[in-house]
């Protein structure tokens, strides 16, 4: 007895109807800005009113979402950290040595960008929110994580005293003022000239900074 071939199965009712509602909408496109519920809502409107609507219309709708939801995810956001170990030795007393961080661990976006061991401000970039990690092992002096924009201290975090064992000093995110072409680093202080500091990278998550375009 030869079998009839079976029919290919329909699409979900769910998947060939368009949004109805405004929660449809933002789960089908994951869409969670608040800055859009206005539109949407006025387009889910229009939707509603109109049951005649082909499917021309709805695709082009939900094209014209997504591109939407394409430009408000826009973000730019980037971390970098050490490559290797290293250590910094002090020439002088209450000193502030640079770290190269050279290892681009994640970044989104194209605004911010790895130069020379620091973050580099591209264009359209005012505002930014920055912190940071330092990972060392030392003598008995106090230390510190310093972040810099340009040759600015804008974030700081003090030990006193430090030890032989590891240990960790991190900078809580600070919002800061920024213009194309500027840069954030990272530095270690040492407050004894003559005095060496040993930086962990592990895989550059010992040792990190990382910079987010908030404006």
């Amino acid at each position: 007895m030869i079998e009839k071939p079976k029919r290919p199965k329909k699409p979900d009712i769910q998947e060939r109807q368009p949004p109805r509602t405004l929660q449809e909408l933002i789960s089908r496109y994951d869409l969670d800005n608040t800055k859009v519920y206005d539109f949407l809502d006025e387009l889910v409107g229009q939707i509603n009113e109109n049951d005649t609507s082909t499917s021309e219309d709805i695709s082009s709708i939900t094209e014209d979402i997504a591109s939407l939801q394409s430009q408000i995810n826009d973000k730019n956001i980037i971390t970098i950290g050490l490559n290797a170990d290293t250590t910094t030795t002090s020439t002088s007393a209450y000193q502030g040595i640079d770290l190269s961080l050279t290892k681009e661990i994640s970044k989104i976006g194209t605004k911010l960008s790895l130069s020379n061991g620091k973050v580099l401000i591209g264009s359209g970039v005012t505002k930014v929110l920055v912190s940071g990690k330092l990972q060392t092992q030392g003598d008995n002096s106090a230390y510190g994580l310093l972040i810099k924009k340009n040759n600015t201290e804008i974030s700081n975090n003090y030990e006193g005293n430090q030890g032989a064992s590891w240990s960790q000093l991190t900078a809580s995110p600070i919002l800061v003022s920024v213009t194309e072409g500027d840069t954030i680093k990272m530095s270690v202080y040492h407050n004894v000239t003559n005095t060496t500091k040993n930086i962990k990278a592990y895989s550059g998550y010992g040792t990190y900074l990382t910079v987010e375009e908030i404006e």
